[in-house]
């Protein structure tokens, strides 16, 4: 090779290691969205090397894989439809060989089993069972993959972290707590457990502890004023990552990490990141977590006294931090009442919202109870009571609360009891009693039941599906008190939704309308027309997915009507106003994204984020 060409060949190799010295440098945090859509569940975790999720498809209620390279869902267990079988899955966690997944699920007898089910379906196991299991939450696979960290929440709502062995399904508690939830997350030696727990009880402020995963040691790690929560570890176990909640929204930051000891102050990694839900930190070192949008709105349409056509547009009332809020004009048309949120972005407990209609004056009551998607409220008679059905306390207690109107003050006047499933709600006329649905898982039947105030008397006035082929999931009472409205699972093939009504004094159930599956009903909508004359129920193409339409269901003779809504998110709670031409409802929240996260543990070299911007 001559002079000229060994220069050139100089040149050309300067110029590809100088390249490839570029390319090597440390990138900057890199986000890229890898899931959207209505399908989107958070309830699980990705795999260790990151080329699926486990999820819940709840179109079934079925334990499902997303591909995140082909975008393919398949489900790992198959317990048919909603009205064969009310079992579900929740959380999920593959296991470090990425061969199984284990997860939570709720049984036909209303307690939760930890089971394990190979990534083909096969191999499904019960690895552990006890009948005063309220909850139970596998929260991350030890190094060898034998071992998993769960949380248990047992009967009377007290909570643990516990080890259970994956060969033989023995349990070791680590530590227990009272009606207080931990969350968790462990580190990538399996040495330390991570979590996060309120440590005061007038206050959902949470702090970071580290315990030894033997449960041998224990010492605080952020145990500042403000709120944190455990996300997860970086790959080499040097960096714990944890969101803070600001005045309105969740940053994330990590804090250096060696031998189970802090290594100096907390660092930001993004700000704005909106409620993180973390799906894990794979091997590679990606951050995998989901935000879902809680916003919802509150809406009062025009109609006509015939029901017909909407008015131009609905007027927006509100916009709510919280999904599928609940809500109920008062007897006396003057207060419109409705689920609101505390200040700040991670509070589980919600408010009501009491709005004068006539100043447009609101004030919120504060009962703490957490109030689900599913809650319902319904004024008593007189107005002075609103029903809450239904709710969970701060120290877990779930049932149906009534809570003055006035004060704020609650009582729980029927609680469920283990292996019960309670829903529904409706007000006798004068208030005098409720009226709610008991599932009992032990029967497989559903019990209405009428229960006196303030005496606390139950009587029995229906009993029904026999067979336990029948599960009924929403009641309201006719506003003259002399019906109930039921929302009843018909299981069996073809299954549907069956929406009856029946005498408030007992009797037999009279069937309104059947919608065959896969057209659902959505529950959280059963109303009445001021004069007891029809019901209203919201009707959607799918159970998960499709347009949703409301519809009026006359009690004696005619022909069903829809009620002409323009609804961009789905239909929830839905109420009536006493003049039967205003109608006030709640529309669902956006979907949920999965995000994968990337160069969050190198050192912050740009701004966290634009203020107010989200990923």
């Amino acid at each position: 090779m001559n002079a000229d060409k060994r220069r050139c060949a100089v040149v050309v190799l300067a110029v590809v290691l100088a390249g490839c010295v570029a390319t090597s440098k440390p990138a900057g945090l890199a986000l890229r969205q890898v899931w959207a859509g209505p399908d989107v569940d958070v309830m699980g975790a990705a795999s260790p090397h990151g080329r699926y999720l486990s999820y819940v498809d709840w179109e079934t209620g079925d334990l499902a894989l997303r591909d995140l390279a082909t975008g393919k869902n398949r489900r790992l267990t198959n317990k048919g439809s909603w009205s064969h079988s009310s079992e579900y899955a929740e959380f999920s966690m593959p296991s470090p060989d990425g061969k199984q997944v284990a997860y939570a699920w709720h049984n036909r007898e209303f307690f939760y089993e930890l089971r394990v089910v190979g990534v083909d379906g096969s191999s499904p196991r019960v690895l552990y069972r006890r009948d005063d299991m309220e909850y139970i939450q596998p929260a991350a696979w030890f190094p060898d993959g034998k071992r998993i960290v769960t949380v248990f929440s047992r009967t009377g709502r007290t909570n643990q972290i516990a080890v259970v062995s994956a060969v033989d399904g023995s349990a070791q508690v680590l530590k227990s707590f009272d009606w207080r939830y931990p969350r968790l997350a462990l580190s990538p030696d399996g040495r330390f457990l991570a979590y996060d727990f309120p440590p005061r009880e007038e206050s959902e402020e949470r702090d970071i502890f580290l315990l030894a995963s033997d449960g041998s040691s224990e010492i605080p790690l952020l145990a500042e004023p403000s709120n944190d929560r455990v996300l997860g570890w970086s790959p080499d176990g040097s960096r714990l990552l944890f969101g803070r909640e600001t005045s309105s929204d969740w940053d994330l930051w990590t804090l250096p990490m060696s031998s189970g000891r802090p290594q100096g102050r907390p660092e930001l990694v993004r700000s704005n990141m909106g409620p993180v839900r973390p799906l894990g930190v794979v091997r590679a070192g990606a951050f995998y977590y989901a935000v879902t949008s809680e916003m919802s709105e509150l809406r009062v349409a025009a109609l006509d006294r015939a029901g017909g056509q909407e008015a131009p547009s609905s007027e927006v009332l509100a916009r709510l931090a919280a999904p599928a809020a609940a809500v109920a004009f008062s007897p006396d048309g003057r207060r419109l009442a409705y689920v609101s949120r505390p200040a700040g972005a991670g509070s589980r407990l919600r408010k009501l919202a009491i709005r004068e209609l006539a100043t447009r004056e609101e004030r919120e009551l504060a009962p703490r109870i957490r109030i689900g998607p599913a809650g319902l409220l319904r004024w008593s008679p007189d107005g002075r009571f609103l029903l809450v059905a239904t709710g969970i306390d701060e120290k877990g207690r779930r049932g149906l609360y009534r809570v003055d109107a006035q004060t704020g003050g609650r009582d729980l006047v029927a609680r469920s009891q283990p292996g019960d499933y309670t829903v529904g709600g409706g007000w006798a006329a004068g208030g005098q009693a409720i009226y709610y649905v008991r599932n009992d898982a032990a029967t497989g039947r559903y019990h209405v039941v009428a229960r006196e105030m303030p005496a606390g008397r139950e009587k029995e006035i229906h009993c029904g599906g026999a067979s336990g082929a029948q599960v009924a999931s929403a009641l309201a009472a006719s506003p003259d008190g002399r019906l109930l409205a039921l929302v009843v699972h018909q299981r069996g093939t073809p299954s549907a939704a069956v929406l009856k009504i029946m005498p408030a004094a007992g009797g037999e159930p009279r069937e309104l309308i059947r919608v065959p599956e896969p057209e659902a009903i959505i529950e959280t909508s059963l109303a009445w027309t001021p004069d007891s004359r029809e019901v209203l129920i919201a009707r959607r193409a799918s159970s998960l997915r499709g347009p949703t339409r409301l519809w009026r269901i006359p009690v004696q003779r005619g022909e069903a009507r829809p009620v002409p809504l323009s609804v961009a998110a789905g239909l929830q709670s839905v109420s009536l106003h006493p003049d039967g031409r205003r109608l006030a409802f709640t529309t669902g929240p956006g979907n949920a994204a999965v995000w994968r996260m990337e160069n969050w543990t190198l050192p912050l070299a740009l701004p966290a984020a634009v203020p107010g911007r989200r990923p």
